[in-house]
């Protein structure tokens, strides 16, 4: 494990705390080569392993004297914190490079991967949704499912550990703009009802991502767990999900706390709710139409920028602005009724 402060990391690197960004960059990239060609040259395990410990040394100062200005907590919604300091190590294999957020399953950070030498996404788990006797078991299957998983529309998801009593989802480090923040940089209209920026084509786009993607995993495993701020939208355009059975395995000790939280829950199909609240299966089980339900509440909000109510009846829906087979069709989709999903 290697920590050090900016200090230390500029004396690695041989340079004024001044320097440059290309300066450090031209440097960082030269050392890294070479240290690469010995350790592929090396003729003894000791000459491998000493450039294999400079290289680590290397990029954990590059971490360093390349950080932004950034708090060194993430706060929870709880009130809880998940203390990872920035530049600081993680084990012996990542180095925490910055906060990318959190939510109510736990932090989100983007780290150096040092065993790979590319940044991940690590989502480090909130410690009291794990006290329940198997639920890491049940955490592990659920991401060996997703790490099975290799589809354009779905993050790649690498493992899960168990690391300086933090347990770390490791996966696909993604551009931050999800279905949210792409809806509050489009401006919202007004008029014949609420209606979103987006147009009609790229919503039907990110709809068709999302069905795609969801075809495609629902022979391993169901998301259960479909909300705007787990749509990413990637560079190129494309829709890509994360989070898969997070919610089912940390679901039933997540304590809904925040006006955020309980928006958020409506984007969960009522079983799936029941379920989530109660702790217990109900009569009606948890399928694909619970996917189904997320899907036509997702696409509510890309159309009128709000999460939908229960049941909403197809002439709320058109005096909202919707044409009548769309707010037909919605309003169907999002019935708190399995059975009407089935039928459509």
């Amino acid at each position: 494990m290697i920590d050090m402060d900016r200090q230390r990391a500029f004396a690695v690197l041989g340079l004024p705390d001044d320097a440059s960004s290309d300066e450090i960059e031209a440097l960082v990239n030269d050392r890294r080569r070479k240290l690469r060609q010995r350790i592929v040259f090396a003729s003894t395990a000791e000459q491998r392993q000493s450039s294999e410990r400079a290289l680590v040394e290397l990029e954990s100062a590059h971490v360093v004297v390349t950080l932004p200005a950034d708090d060194s907590e993430s706060n929870l919604p709880n009130g809880s914190r998940i203390m990872l300091a920035m530049g600081s190590a993680l084990g012996d294999r990542y180095v925490i490079r910055r906060r990318i957020g959190y939510g109510e399953s736990g932090a989100v950070f983007a780290a150096l991967d040092l065993t790979w030498g590319k940044e991940v996404a690590l989502k480090i788990i909130r410690p009291e949704l794990l006290l329940v006797p198997g639920t890491y078991e049940r955490l592990e299957t659920a991401v060996q499912a997703v790490s099975e998983l290799a589809h354009s529309g779905v993050v790649s998801v690498y493992g899960v550990s168990k690391i300086e009593g933090h347990v770390v989802v490791a996966m696909e480090l993604l551009p931050q703009q999800n279905l949210r923040v792409l809806l509050q940089d489009a401006p919202t209209l007004t008029g014949h009802g609420r209606r979103s920026g987006l147009t009609v084509g790229h919503i039907i786009d990110i709809v068709q991502g999302l069905c795609t993607a969801l075809d495609y995993a629902r022979s391993k495993t169901l998301h259960l767990n479909l909300k705007p701020d787990n749509v990413i939208i990637s560079d190129d355009g494309f829709v890509k999900l994360t989070d898969f059975g997070l919610d089912s395995i940390l679901g039933p000790a997540l304590q809904i706390t925040s006006p955020t939280a309980r928006e958020q829950r409506r984007y969960r199909a009522p079983e799936q709710a029941r379920q989530s609240e109660t702790g217990s299966q109900g009569r009606t089980p948890i399928d694909e139409r619970a996917d189904q339900f997320s899907v036509a509440a997702i696409t509510h909000y890309l159309l009128l920028a709000a999460a939908p109510y229960p049941d909403p009846s197809p002439v709320a829906l058109r005096q909202m602005g919707l044409a009548k087979p769309m707010a037909d069709a919605l309003s169907r989709a999002l019935s708190s009724d399995p059975r009407e999903v089935s039928h459509q």
